[in-house]
């Protein structure tokens, strides 16, 4: 429920042509998506089980090839068993001449090379009673006495019937090692049959036995082993690698009676009957290399993907067709919310949507006008709003100067009340500047040097101003009252009664023009610093009386150079305080 009802809320938040495209869309994809499907489901199915066929009759006739192998050898060593001169030759009587030894000898070897035998065969060795002084040789004699070394476990079956037995490891003259499956066969005496003489040998070599097993994987991909019939892998080839496995890369299977299994990993095993009660052939292939049907994949996603592209270029054509006129509508719905109100729509029907293009033209005449008064409103307000402010500040100005010349008048001469009134009166020509709300940067600076002059009269010029103009800067206009309430306040409160410096350096830096005022006096603790930079970030104001005009400098310079315009605030306790305006050039008149 919480799918379908996620789904409908995804579908109504399309726009109109998006629900139109994608509509057409699904109707007409989803019956070719589903018929591609079912049509790729069913191939595979079929190519995978046609292969699974092929698979299970290569290991039907490598079972073959191999149980011939091991069915020759055996005929070779009934041969050797039934040969009457050999049989003569090993059941005599121990004689103790040393040349008799050496004629039986060479009769053996001369009967053993009379039978004739295929290069798969590796050796034929005799088995012979250890008494027998060349059964130590271990050419092709051997003694009796080393069958439990080279057979464990085998040595009673043995000499009682046919056996199978390898791989293990035959060591011939010269030290020559090589891996062997042998095939054995028990020989009686001549006049007993229930006497055991000797042990016929026929050994094939391990590699020999790996051609022909290595045949049974036609895929080329997968491996090929030889298990004994409780399933642990004796040896093996990988055609993937096209090497020998052994050690640990030999597993251990669970022999099942059924020719083919599957796992769950998507290896296919087949697992031929059992050779002679004693191996298996186990086929280990990945499915998908084994079917080789991953062709058909890339075909249909490719024939998918075309006709997915022209059904969506033919919906996309329609719904776009159905849907241009509201498009439109829409894009210039977008331009409006941009800021342009000088477009309309043109009527080009009179249906439903015809009377919304009419309706629409009506509201952007609508607008237009009411953002014309509204913009008259705004700047007659922002006029009267900076009117307001600089009436604010300059009563507290005349306060100060006013009360300094009362105190001067009471302690001082009439030569320098004249001076403080003299100065005085630059002062506010300069502030009033003939209603002139904008004026020059070294104006500005002139009033600040009236206005320390005027306080250096009351502390006995300990006030030091230092003004510093770059050149780019000389020439701009700033607003009037900009900097004195900024000077003010680093007397009123920094002054530490000894010394104090203060510097003001106006500069450009970038794309921007800077101010910054800074002195040495007693600096503004912390806890203040916060509470003013809280103030100016989250409300813009500045409740705090101690320092009378910093809002009000904040406000202005936001007013008049825009929302990039900033004021920010540094101090450090007993050693001064820095306050840097900074605004974009541009917005310099």
């Amino acid at each position: 429920m919480w799918f379908f009802t996620h789904l409908k809320g995804m579908y109504n938040n399309l726009s109109y042509q998006k629900k139109l495209l994608y509509s057409y869309f699904l109707l007409l994809f989803t019956p070719l998506l589903i018929l591609c499907v079912y049509f790729y489901i069913h191939t595979t199915c079929t190519i995978k089980r046609n292969t699974e066929n092929l698979a299970s009759l290569h290991m039907e006739y490598t079972t073959g090839i191999v149980s011939d192998s091991f069915s020759e050898m055996l005929s070779l060593a009934k041969t050797v068993s039934i040969s009457d001169t050999i049989r003569k030759t090993l059941d005599q009587k121990n004689p103790n001449s040393s040349v008799v030894h050496s004629k039986n000898l060479e009769q053996l070897e001369l009967s053993i090379n009379h039978i004739h035998y295929d290069t798969s065969i590796y050796s034929i060795r005799l088995f012979v009673d250890p008494n027998l002084p060349y059964s130590k040789r271990e050419v092709f004699t051997w003694s009796l006495d080393r069958i439990p070394e080279l057979f464990p476990g085998m040595e009673s079956r043995i000499q009682r019937a046919p056996t199978l037995f390898g791989p293990y490891t035959v060591t011939h003259p010269l030290l020559v090692k090589e891996e062997v499956f042998s095939v054995t066969l028990p020989i009686e005496s001549h006049s007993d049959s229930e006497k055991l003489i000797a042990v016929a040998c026929v050994d094939m070599k391990q590699q020999h036995l790996l051609d022909m097993i290595k045949t049974c994987d036609f895929s080329e991909m997968g491996r090929v082993y030889l298990t004994d019939t409780k399933g642990r892998a004796l040896i093996g080839y990988s055609n993937d690698s096209d090497s020998v496995l052994s050690g640990t890369d030999l597993p251990t299977f669970e022999v099942a009676k059924q020719l083919l299994q599957f796992q769950e990993n998507g290896n296919h095993i087949c697992i031929s009957p059992s050779i002679w009660n004693t191996y298996h052939l186990v086929l280990v292939a990945p499915t998908k290399q084994l079917s080789q049907s991953d062709y058909l994949f890339p075909q249909l996603l490719l024939l998918g993907t075309v006709i997915g592209l022209a059904v969506y270029t033919l919906a996309s054509y329609y719904s776009r067709s159905n849907a241009r006129r509201i498009i439109d509508l829409s894009q210039i719905a977008n331009q409006v919310k941009q800021g342009q109100l000088n477009v309309h729509c043109i009527v080009d029907s009179p249906d439903e949507v015809g009377e919304l293009q009419i309706s629409f033209n009506e509201m952007i005449n609508r607008m237009h006008d009411m953002l014309d008064k509204q913009y008259q409103l705004g700047k007659n307000l922002k006029n009267q709003e900076l009117k307001l402010l600089q009436a604010q500040i300059d009563p507290h100005f005349l306060y100060n100067t006013l009360d300094l010349i009362i105190w001067t008048a009471q302690n001082k001469t009439a030569d320098e009340v004249c001076e403080i009134a003299h100065n005085l009166s630059k002062y506010y020509r300069i502030s009033l500047s003939h209603g002139q709300t904008i004026i020059p940067i070294e104006e500005e600076i002139e009033h600040v040097r009236l206005y320390v002059n005027l306080q250096n009269m009351r502390f006995q010029n300990k006030i030091n101003l230092e003004t510093y103009i770059s050149e780019e800067a000389r020439n701009i206009s700033v607003l009037k009252l900009l900097l004195q309430p900024l000077v003010e306040n680093s007397i009123v409160h920094g002054f530490n009664g000894i010394q104090e410096t203060i510097r003001i350096d106006v500069r450009k830096e970038h794309e921007n023009f800077c101010i910054t005022i800074t002195d040495d006096g007693s600096g503004i603790s912390p806890d203040q610093l916060a509470r003013l930079r809280l103030h100016q970030e989250l409300t813009g104001t500045n409740d705090n009386e101690d320092h009378y005009g910093l809002s009000n400098i904040q406000e202005r310079i936001q007013n008049f150079y825009g929302t990039d315009a900033r004021m920010t605030f540094s101090s450090v306790v007993s050693k001064g305080t820095t306050i840097k305006i900074s605004f974009l050039a541009s917005a310099v008149q």
